[in-house]
């Protein structure tokens, strides 16, 4: 999420009932039942992914009304989930830093994930907001799961199946009709708007594919935690936030304040939690709730409009993710 990254583990398909740190519930006579355990999976998915999508949105919003430059924006966000969402991982298990910390190979590939992936996609996802809206924004990034996806097919030398090969068709289809609104002769997105968001689909798919052993090994609160502390640390080196801090007045702290604690820090937990309760599988396609919420925050709260040929789109890319998950 994605947030605007959405977590690997989901986009991969991978299960992380077995996360050490990160126990599935109680068991015994008083344990919930398997039901209660699900709703409460779905809950946690749904609002989880709302919220990631409401925060694309918000920060929308932060840049057109305070004219906040983007990379402000990821480096602050970035700074502050991170520490929220490390601190929260240590309480559960303290030694999780210095764990990762032993192991050379975790560390360069923690590094890795965060230089190469987070730092792209987070980077790319809020320019292409500010280019765009956060609605095409988040559609595109939801175009990391087929990157993923002919990233998996190659490494293990097979063809994709016929539904991969049917969502990599409606991937493309997509956005076509979101570029180009089915007119062949226009493009009718900001080029840097598109370039952006096929660029934040890939930092995803970096992300996906160098954290996945890292996430199952030391958990995802503590992983995303780390990048995030990491991509913020190194951008403040060049943006120097506290030298340009913008004239907020209490309605700007609030939002900038839901993109860092909801938008992020709660959405990640929730999204998780979901995971936890229903397995990857089934909350990779609860959380396409994300880039509808974004679409329909954009229409509500930014007065954007969209014709047929790129809802179209967005219905391409959604079903691209049923398909390839």
């Amino acid at each position: 999420m994605a947030q605007d990254t959405q977590p690997a583990l989901a986009e991969n398909g991978d299960e992380v009932r077995a996360v050490p740190g990160e126990p599935l519930g109680e068991t015994g006579p008083d344990a919930p039942s398997p039901r209660s355990v699900a709703a409460t999976g779905v809950a946690c998915t749904l609002v989880g992914g709302m919220l990631w999508g409401l925060s694309g949105t918000c920060s929308k919003i932060l840049m057109g009304a305070w004219g906040i430059e983007p990379l402000w924006l990821v480096c602050v966000r970035q700074v502050l989930a991170g520490v929220l969402l490390l601190a929260m991982a240590l309480v559960r298990n303290p030694r999780v830093v210095s764990d990762l910390a032993r192991r050379r190979r975790d560390v360069l590939q923690l590094l890795a994930s965060a230089l190469l992936g987070m730092f792209l996609n987070s980077c790319c996802y809020l320019y292409a907001v500010d280019l765009t809206d956060s609605g095409t924004a988040t559609i595109l990034q939801s175009l990391s799961i087929p990157m993923v996806l002919v990233y998996v097919c190659l490494r293990t030398r097979r063809a994709p199946r016929r539904r991969e090969l049917a969502g990599l068709v409606l991937a493309l289809a997509g956005v076509y009709l979101v570029a180009t609104h089915g007119d062949l002769g226009a493009l009718h997105i900001s080029p840097a708007g598109l370039a952006f968001g096929i660029g934040c689909a890939t930092g995803a798919a970096v992300v996906a594919v160098l954290s996945r052993r890292l996430l199952a090994e030391y958990g995802s609160m503590a992983i995303v935690g780390m990048e995030m502390v990491i991509v913020g640390g190194s951008l403040c080196v060049a943006v120097r936030p506290w030298e340009s801090m913008p004239a907020f007045d209490a309605g700007g702290w609030g939002l900038l304040a839901f993109t860092v604690v909801a938008g992020t820090v709660l959405a990640y937990g929730l999204f998780f939690q979901g995971v936890k309760n229903l397995g990857a599988y089934k909350a990779n396609l609860l959380g396409t709730v994300e880039p509808v919420t974004a679409t329909v925050a954009s229409v509500l709260l930014t007065g954007t409009a969209f014709v047929p040929a790129e809802l179209a789109g967005f219905a391409a890319i959604l079903v691209m993710v049923f398909l390839t998950s």
